[in-house]
């Protein structure tokens, strides 16, 4: 079984550049990013508005001024239906912020590439080093979007500067041992079942089909998902169904019927209905709306 369905395979930034920044406003009357994890480091700053952010199998209720970093392979997952809600994400991988020389500047560095020190997930708003950070946040995406002569050393230099805030104010923080690789290995076993679903989500799952496939009892399957996840199993099989059938809508020109069924439903009116209420709007009216934004 391959995992890797569940890992975002999108390039971030270009091959000289390997970094993305850019905002997301709820402009459809909501926003869900579904569980999924990178090698890369994320950072979420919300700019205005509320969300549920959950990092791992935490859920924590974002504000505006509320900072999240997303430490490597970390299930996360982004959901609001405030739609005030406006949040910058800031992407890279640790390595792009390495010195060439191993001096004392770049242990820092180093410690969280391999694991000895870890990003805090959560900074509120209330902190005493959130409007520091934000700051700094806000200035990469100002340059990003300028991109004016040399925003690749501004942006990188930002970086580093953030790293160096939480490592004067000691924010960063330590795994715990046995109680780190527990939790290494639940969090294993729920993305192998979450590829599991992404990668048949257009075949005909179940609850039966799930638990024999993980030699679980269905009762058991059904509380495991939950509490592992915070979603129900059929909840998690919609979204994943309905990203596929957005996908479909924007790079492809079949018809609604045909991508319900490409996306799993044999019952359209169902598949026009779970879409309506993930999405906010049809899926002719979902199509349209990204055709006149292009």
């Amino acid at each position: 079984m391959n995992k890797s369905s569940l890992y975002e395979k999108r390039r971030h930034g270009t091959y000289n550049f390997p970094m993305e920044f850019f905002e997301t406003e709820n402009t459809g009357g909501q926003v869900y990013i579904n569980l999924h994890w990178h090698r890369n480091i994320e950072i979420l700053l919300i700019r205005k508005g509320t969300c549920t952010v959950t990092v791992n199998r935490t859920d924590f209720s974002a504000v505006s001024g509320d900072i999240f970093i997303i430490n490597q392979e970390e299930l996360h997952r982004i959901f609001s239906e405030d739609t005030e809600l406006c949040y910058g994400a800031f992407i890279f991988p640790m390595a792009a912020l390495e010195f060439a020389l191993e001096d004392d500047a770049n242990k820092n560095i180093r410690k969280l590439m391999d694991g000895r020190k870890m990003f805090p997930e959560y900074i509120s708003s209330e902190d005493s080093i959130s409007s520091v950070l934000s700051d700094i946040l806000n200035s990469v995406l100002e340059a990003g979007t300028e991109k004016f002569d040399g925003y690749e050393l501004f942006i990188k230099s930002q970086l580093i500067r953030f790293v160096s805030e939480l490592v004067r104010y000691g924010r960063l923080t330590e795994p715990t041992g046995i109680t780190t690789e527990n939790a290494r290995q639940r969090s294993e076993r729920l993305k192998q079942i979450l590829s599991y679903i992404n990668e048949n989500c257009s075949s005909e799952l179940t609850l039966e089909t799930m638990a024999g496939e993980f030699h679980f009892s269905k009762k058991y399957f059904s509380k495991y998902f939950i509490t592992e996840s915070g979603q129900s199993f059929t909840e998690y099989l919609n979204c994943c169904r309905i990203e596929k059938a957005c996908k479909l809508l924007r790079n492809t020109d079949s018809s609604v019927i045909d991508i319900a069924l490409e996306s799993g439903y044999g019952n359209i009116s169902y598949f026009i209905r779970t879409f309506s209420r993930l999405m906010g709007c049809t899926p002719l009216k979902y199509r349209k709306k990204v055709k006149e934004d292009m």
